[in-house]
Protein backbone atom coordinates (compact mmCIF):
# COMPACT_ATOMS: atom_id res chain seq x y z
CA UNK A 1 0.00 0.00 0.00
CA UNK A 2 1.43 3.39 -0.91
CA UNK A 3 0.74 6.62 0.95
CA UNK A 4 1.14 9.97 -0.77
CA UNK A 5 0.84 12.93 1.61
CA UNK A 6 1.08 16.63 0.88
CA UNK A 7 -2.11 18.63 1.42
CA UNK A 8 -4.28 15.53 1.35
CA UNK A 9 -3.94 11.86 2.14
CA UNK A 10 -5.02 9.24 -0.41
CA UNK A 11 -5.52 5.68 0.77
CA UNK A 12 -5.58 2.70 -1.58
CA UNK A 13 -7.07 -0.33 0.15
CA UNK A 14 -6.73 -3.90 -1.08
CA UNK A 15 -9.47 -6.27 0.01
CA UNK A 16 -8.12 -9.77 0.56
CA UNK A 17 -9.72 -12.12 -1.95
CA UNK A 18 -9.05 -15.63 -3.13
CA UNK A 19 -6.74 -16.34 -0.19
CA UNK A 20 -4.95 -19.70 -0.18
CA UNK A 21 -3.02 -21.28 2.68
CA UNK A 22 -0.76 -24.25 1.96
CA UNK A 23 1.15 -26.48 4.38
CA UNK A 24 2.81 -29.60 2.96
CA UNK A 25 3.87 -32.19 5.50
CA UNK A 26 6.60 -34.78 5.19
CA UNK A 27 5.18 -37.93 6.74
CA UNK A 28 8.48 -39.84 6.57
CA UNK A 29 10.43 -40.45 9.75
CA UNK A 30 9.45 -40.56 13.38
CA UNK A 31 8.88 -36.79 13.67
CA UNK A 32 6.93 -35.47 10.64
CA UNK A 33 7.82 -31.94 9.60
CA UNK A 34 6.39 -29.33 7.23
CA UNK A 35 8.53 -28.62 4.18
CA UNK A 36 6.40 -26.03 2.31
CA UNK A 37 4.37 -23.13 3.65
CA UNK A 38 2.56 -20.72 1.37
CA UNK A 39 -0.03 -18.02 1.80
CA UNK A 40 -1.35 -15.49 -0.68
CA UNK A 41 -4.21 -14.30 -2.84
CA UNK A 42 -4.61 -15.76 -6.31
CA UNK A 43 -6.42 -14.36 -9.34
CA UNK A 44 -5.82 -14.70 -13.06
CA UNK A 45 -7.08 -14.97 -16.60
CA UNK A 46 -7.10 -17.57 -19.35
CA UNK A 47 -7.59 -17.46 -23.08
CA UNK A 48 -9.73 -20.08 -24.81
CA UNK A 49 -10.80 -20.58 -28.38
CA UNK A 50 -14.37 -20.56 -29.71
CA UNK A 51 -14.85 -21.04 -33.47
CA UNK A 52 -11.48 -19.54 -34.43
CA UNK A 53 -11.89 -16.57 -32.09
CA UNK A 54 -10.08 -16.09 -28.81
CA UNK A 55 -11.96 -15.17 -25.66
CA UNK A 56 -10.74 -14.32 -22.18
CA UNK A 57 -12.06 -15.39 -18.79
CA UNK A 58 -10.93 -13.64 -15.62
CA UNK A 59 -11.05 -15.87 -12.58
CA UNK A 60 -10.72 -15.80 -8.84
CA UNK A 61 -10.13 -18.82 -6.67
CA UNK A 62 -13.19 -19.93 -4.71
CA UNK A 63 -11.41 -20.51 -1.40
CA UNK A 64 -14.29 -22.66 -0.17
CA UNK A 65 -13.55 -25.23 -2.88
CA UNK A 66 -9.79 -25.58 -2.37
CA UNK A 67 -8.08 -28.96 -2.01
CA UNK A 68 -4.32 -28.95 -1.41
CA UNK A 69 -1.80 -31.72 -2.03
CA UNK A 70 1.96 -31.88 -2.38
CA UNK A 71 5.23 -33.69 -1.91
CA UNK A 72 8.35 -33.02 0.16
CA UNK A 73 10.56 -35.68 -1.40
CA UNK A 74 11.10 -35.97 -5.15
CA UNK A 75 13.95 -35.93 -7.65
CA UNK A 76 13.76 -34.75 -11.26
CA UNK A 77 16.81 -34.79 -13.54
CA UNK A 78 19.06 -35.32 -10.52
CA UNK A 79 17.62 -32.23 -8.80
CA UNK A 80 15.72 -32.31 -5.51
CA UNK A 81 12.26 -30.81 -5.88
CA UNK A 82 9.25 -30.11 -3.71
CA UNK A 83 5.82 -29.18 -4.99
CA UNK A 84 2.24 -28.39 -4.12
CA UNK A 85 -1.00 -28.37 -6.11
CA UNK A 86 -4.23 -26.52 -5.45
CA UNK A 87 -7.47 -27.89 -6.89
CA UNK A 88 -10.12 -25.17 -6.95
CA UNK A 89 -13.31 -23.95 -8.56
CA UNK A 90 -13.03 -20.64 -10.44
CA UNK A 91 -15.48 -17.98 -9.31
CA UNK A 92 -17.77 -16.69 -12.05
CA UNK A 93 -17.72 -19.91 -14.09
CA UNK A 94 -20.90 -21.95 -14.75
CA UNK A 95 -22.24 -23.97 -11.84
CA UNK A 96 -21.27 -27.33 -13.33
CA UNK A 97 -17.60 -26.44 -13.86
CA UNK A 98 -15.02 -28.98 -12.72
CA UNK A 99 -12.05 -28.15 -10.53
CA UNK A 100 -8.97 -26.57 -12.03
CA UNK A 101 -5.45 -27.36 -10.83
CA UNK A 102 -2.70 -24.87 -10.05
CA UNK A 103 0.69 -26.55 -9.57
CA UNK A 104 3.86 -24.98 -8.17
CA UNK A 105 7.27 -26.66 -8.00
CA UNK A 106 10.47 -25.66 -6.21
CA UNK A 107 14.03 -26.82 -6.80
CA UNK A 108 17.08 -26.78 -4.56
CA UNK A 109 20.68 -26.14 -5.59
CA UNK A 110 23.99 -24.93 -4.20
CA UNK A 111 23.14 -21.25 -4.67
CA UNK A 112 19.50 -21.15 -3.58
CA UNK A 113 17.80 -22.97 -0.73
CA UNK A 114 14.72 -22.94 -2.91
CA UNK A 115 13.66 -21.41 -6.19
CA UNK A 116 10.48 -21.71 -8.21
CA UNK A 117 11.22 -24.07 -11.09
CA UNK A 118 7.80 -24.76 -12.59
CA UNK A 119 4.25 -23.42 -12.49
CA UNK A 120 1.24 -24.64 -14.44
CA UNK A 121 -2.53 -24.24 -14.61
CA UNK A 122 -4.80 -27.03 -15.82
CA UNK A 123 -8.30 -25.85 -16.70
CA UNK A 124 -11.41 -27.84 -17.56
CA UNK A 125 -13.50 -25.58 -19.78
CA UNK A 126 -17.29 -25.65 -19.18
CA UNK A 127 -19.51 -26.94 -21.97
CA UNK A 128 -21.46 -23.68 -21.84
CA UNK A 129 -18.44 -21.86 -23.25
CA UNK A 130 -18.51 -23.97 -26.45
CA UNK A 131 -14.72 -23.99 -26.39
CA UNK A 132 -12.78 -25.78 -29.11
CA UNK A 133 -10.74 -27.50 -26.38
CA UNK A 134 -12.29 -29.35 -23.48
CA UNK A 135 -9.17 -28.91 -21.36
CA UNK A 136 -6.16 -26.63 -21.63
CA UNK A 137 -2.87 -26.83 -19.75
CA UNK A 138 -0.93 -23.60 -19.45
CA UNK A 139 2.75 -23.76 -18.45
CA UNK A 140 5.15 -21.10 -17.25
CA UNK A 141 6.52 -18.88 -19.99
CA UNK A 142 7.92 -15.87 -18.13
CA UNK A 143 7.65 -13.89 -14.92
CA UNK A 144 8.58 -10.47 -13.61
CA UNK A 145 10.50 -12.26 -10.88
CA UNK A 146 10.88 -15.86 -9.75
CA UNK A 147 10.41 -16.83 -6.13
CA UNK A 148 13.66 -17.81 -4.43
CA UNK A 149 15.61 -17.44 -1.20
CA UNK A 150 18.90 -18.37 0.42
CA UNK A 151 19.83 -19.86 3.79
CA UNK A 152 16.69 -20.42 5.86
CA UNK A 153 14.92 -17.35 4.52
CA UNK A 154 11.48 -17.22 3.01
CA UNK A 155 10.26 -15.11 0.08
CA UNK A 156 7.64 -12.38 0.16
CA UNK A 157 6.08 -10.11 -2.45
CA UNK A 158 3.06 -7.80 -2.51
CA UNK A 159 2.34 -8.53 -6.18
CA UNK A 160 3.81 -11.31 -8.31
CA UNK A 161 2.37 -12.11 -11.77
CA UNK A 162 3.32 -15.14 -13.86
CA UNK A 163 2.71 -15.43 -17.59
CA UNK A 164 1.78 -18.83 -18.98
CA UNK A 165 1.09 -20.28 -22.41
CA UNK A 166 -0.64 -23.37 -23.74
CA UNK A 167 1.65 -26.36 -23.53
CA UNK A 168 1.13 -27.83 -27.02
CA UNK A 169 -0.36 -25.50 -29.61
CA UNK A 170 0.65 -22.91 -32.15
CA UNK A 171 -0.26 -20.13 -31.76
CA UNK A 172 -0.50 -20.85 -28.03
CA UNK A 173 -3.32 -19.61 -25.85
CA UNK A 174 -2.12 -17.49 -22.94
CA UNK A 175 -2.86 -17.23 -19.26
CA UNK A 176 -1.83 -14.97 -16.39
CA UNK A 177 -1.74 -16.06 -12.77
CA UNK A 178 -1.36 -13.21 -10.32
CA UNK A 179 -0.32 -13.71 -6.71
CA UNK A 180 -0.71 -10.98 -4.10
CA UNK A 181 0.52 -10.72 -0.51
CA UNK A 182 2.72 -13.76 -1.04
CA UNK A 183 4.74 -15.45 1.68
CA UNK A 184 6.40 -18.75 0.84
CA UNK A 185 8.96 -21.06 2.37
CA UNK A 186 10.22 -24.32 0.84
CA UNK A 187 12.74 -27.00 1.77
CA UNK A 188 11.97 -26.19 5.38
CA UNK A 189 11.76 -28.40 8.45
CA UNK A 190 9.06 -26.95 10.65
CA UNK A 191 7.21 -28.74 13.46
CA UNK A 192 4.00 -26.75 12.92
CA UNK A 193 2.21 -25.41 9.81
CA UNK A 194 2.86 -21.75 10.65
CA UNK A 195 5.64 -19.32 9.79
CA UNK A 196 8.01 -18.82 12.75
CA UNK A 197 7.65 -15.44 14.44
CA UNK A 198 11.31 -14.69 13.75
CA UNK A 199 11.17 -15.88 10.13
CA UNK A 200 13.26 -13.72 7.79
CA UNK A 201 11.84 -13.01 4.33
CA UNK A 202 13.66 -11.84 1.22
CA UNK A 203 11.63 -9.20 -0.62
CA UNK A 204 10.93 -9.17 -4.33
CA UNK A 205 12.46 -6.34 -6.36
CA UNK A 206 9.13 -4.51 -6.57
CA UNK A 207 8.81 -4.29 -2.80
CA UNK A 208 12.49 -3.40 -2.39
CA UNK A 209 12.09 -0.45 -4.76
CA UNK A 210 8.94 0.62 -2.92
CA UNK A 211 10.79 0.43 0.40
CA UNK A 212 13.47 2.72 -1.02
CA UNK A 213 10.94 5.20 -2.41
CA UNK A 214 8.77 5.54 0.72
CA UNK A 215 11.40 7.30 2.89
CA UNK A 216 12.13 9.72 0.05
CA UNK A 217 8.43 10.50 -0.39
CA UNK A 218 7.90 10.91 3.35
CA UNK A 219 10.94 13.18 3.58
CA UNK A 220 9.71 15.31 0.68
CA UNK A 221 6.25 15.54 2.25
CA UNK A 222 7.67 16.62 5.60
CA UNK A 223 9.87 19.20 3.88
CA UNK A 224 6.84 20.52 2.01
CA UNK A 225 4.85 20.69 5.23
CA UNK A 226 7.63 22.67 6.95
CA UNK A 227 7.68 25.13 4.04
CA UNK A 228 3.89 25.56 4.21
CA UNK A 229 4.02 26.21 7.97
CA UNK A 230 6.92 28.66 7.55
CA UNK A 231 5.13 30.58 4.79
CA UNK A 232 1.95 30.73 6.88
CA UNK A 233 3.97 32.03 9.84
CA UNK A 234 5.64 34.75 7.76
CA UNK A 235 2.32 35.83 6.25
CA UNK A 236 0.74 36.00 9.69
CA UNK A 237 3.65 38.02 11.04
CA UNK A 238 3.48 40.47 8.14
CA UNK A 239 -0.26 40.98 8.69
CA UNK A 240 0.31 41.58 12.39
CA UNK A 241 2.88 44.28 11.60
CA UNK A 242 0.52 46.03 9.17
CA UNK A 243 -2.24 46.01 11.76
CA UNK A 244 0.20 47.49 14.30
CA UNK A 245 1.15 50.31 11.95
CA UNK A 246 -2.53 51.02 11.19
CA UNK A 247 -3.39 51.34 14.89
CA UNK A 248 -0.52 53.83 15.42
Amino acid sequence: MKFLLFTAVCLALNVGISAIDVAIKNEDGTSPQYCILFEGNVTGSIEYEVENSTKTFNFEVDENSVNVSGTCVDVQQNVSVQAFSVDFLPKGAPVNVQQWKLSVQFAHDEQKTFKLSALSLFSVLPEAWNSTDKTVKYVLDSADEMWDATDRNGFTCSESPFYLKQKSASPALKSTVKFEKVRVLAFARLPTPVFPKDQIFEQCNLDTKTSDVVPIVVGACLAGLVIVVLVAYLIGRARARRQGYASV
